[in-house]
């Protein structure tokens, strides 16, 4: 009579342990990849955010757009906390051109704040009508820029996480 063999032998163990550990690593760059586009998806939000915020305080101010306040905001950093707004119409009542200041100085800290190498601008369009009476067909673009990290590849065999520029840009019609 013979013995039927009972349990696993060592081979057996280390095959699953093999195949445990693949799924374990797909596991970790699922884990890994979920992370970096959550991360994608609050930046872009952020940035929608931001644009929208922006195409509100023009709207908003139609003295200063016709003023010409809202025209051509440069592309720089101002994540830099030194660099304070004036707090004129925070304290007290000021007249439309100041509070299109304090609107684009706000703004533009908070895009260096929330965004990863954030930049703001606001260009007058390029078709742009004056802005003189509200029947006046004038348009500003904003756009807000930041850093957006990732892998990126033109095919599966070079993938490498990389940084890029993003950005994000709305037409307003004030």
């Amino acid at each position: 009579v013979v013995a039927r063999e009972c349990g696993f032998s060592l081979i057996e163990v280390m095959v699953t342990i093999v195949i445990v550990s693949f799924g374990l690593l797909g596991l970790a760059g699922m884990m890994f990849s979920s992370l970096t586009a959550g991360q994608v998806s609050m930046s872009r939000s952020v940035a929608v955010n931001l644009s929208n915020e922006m195409a509100d305080r023009i709207r908003s101010n139609w003295k200063a757009v016709k003023a010409g306040k809202f025209n051509d905001v440069t592309e720089a950093h101002y994540a830099d906390p030194g660099t304070a707004c004036s707090s004129a119409c925070i304290t007290g009542v000021c007249d439309p051109q100041t509070q299109a200041e304090l609107d684009k100085c706000l703004w533009k800290k908070q895009v260096g704040k929330q965004l990863p190498g954030g930049l703001a601008t606001i260009a007058v369009d390029a078709s742009n009508v004056s802005c003189v009476t509200p029947s006046a067909a004038c348009s500003f673009n904003v756009t807000v820029s930041w850093n957006e990290s990732g892998y990126r590849a033109a095919d599966a065999d070079n993938a490498q996480f990389e940084v890029a520029k993003t950005s994000y840009s709305i037409l307003v019609q004030p």
